[in-house]
């Protein structure tokens, strides 16, 4: 992969975002993905911990290709595993699109009103994000349109991917994600986002399901070294008071540890 800054290989509005927010360096595990995303063919699992920039990790990368190659269709759809998680993403990701709306964004569950949905399926671009039940019913009361909606359709990014797997609305998405290669006839790269995966394997195993278009999977994640980690006791003592016992609750918040461990190969 290229040696270059990966702050160099991002799209020009997406270098004055970072700068505009005062952003003083790229986070790890954005450095990480961005080459791993620009210079391979492959699934990605990026995975790291909670408020670590997962989501700009997949995302900038994403975005660049996006402005370099514009999509005649969805050129990206993003499903999360909840409404509420998709609404907290829209507006981190809305923010990064201030300087192109030739890159729309488009949220999809129950609570967004069918008007704005039908004006997004008179031309659809840019990112959609959705639920797997509302992708559900959009495959099933859109199949005729499949190839309009998603034609051009270059990712596909799995939020909380640790939710979908070994449970049947995991295996509802692995369906949906094949009924749409199906119906493209070519694979489309898939991206999974995670901070707690205790067996990476199954993981990536997961994103490489597919009975039409096989590709390898990627694990990308942050060094763990200098890895903070907070500890809490709950101690409890007993103390006599005038001849009796008495139970003293004391909760000692020990404060935040640097533990270092070595980088799993």
């Amino acid at each position: 992969m290229s040696q270059r800054d990966p702050f160099e290989r991002l799209a020009p509005f997406i270098q004055s975002y970072i700068y505009r927010h005062g952003w003083t360096d790229l986070r790890e595990i954005q450095k990480a993905a961005i080459p791993a995303i620009l210079d391979t063919n492959e699934h990605i699992l990026i995975m790291s911990g909670t408020a670590s920039g997962k989501t700009e990790a997949a995302m900038l990368p994403v975005l660049t290709l996006l402005d370099e190659a514009p999509a005649e269709s969805v050129g990206a759809l993003y499903i999360g595993p909840l409404k509420a998680l998709i609404n907290d993403q829209f507006e981190r990701i809305q923010g990064l699109l201030q300087e192109k709306p030739d890159i729309p964004l488009q949220g999809w569950h129950g609570d967004i009103a069918q008007s704005q949905k039908k004006r997004f399926l008179q031309q659809p671009r840019g990112i959609l994000q959705i639920t797997p039940e509302s992708l559900e019913a959009l495959l099933m009361n859109r199949a005729g349109e499949l190839k309009t909606i998603f034609g051009d359709l270059r990712f596909i990014i799995i939020d909380e991917i640790h939710a979908f797997l070994g449970t049947e609305r995991g295996q509802q998405v692995l369906c949906q994600l094949q009924r749409l290669e199906g119906a493209l006839r070519r694979p489309v790269r898939r991206i999974g986002l995670s901070a707690t995966i205790g067996d990476t394997a199954i993981a990536l195993q997961w994103l490489e399901s597919s009975a039409h278009f096989p590709l390898p999977a990627r694990l990308v994640e942050e060094s763990t070294q200098g890895r903070r980690v907070e500890l809490r006791v709950n101690h409890f003592v007993i103390a006599p008071e005038k001849g009796s016992s008495r139970l003293i609750w004391l909760q000692l918040r020990l404060g935040y540890v640097a533990v270092s461990l070595l980088r799993r190969k």
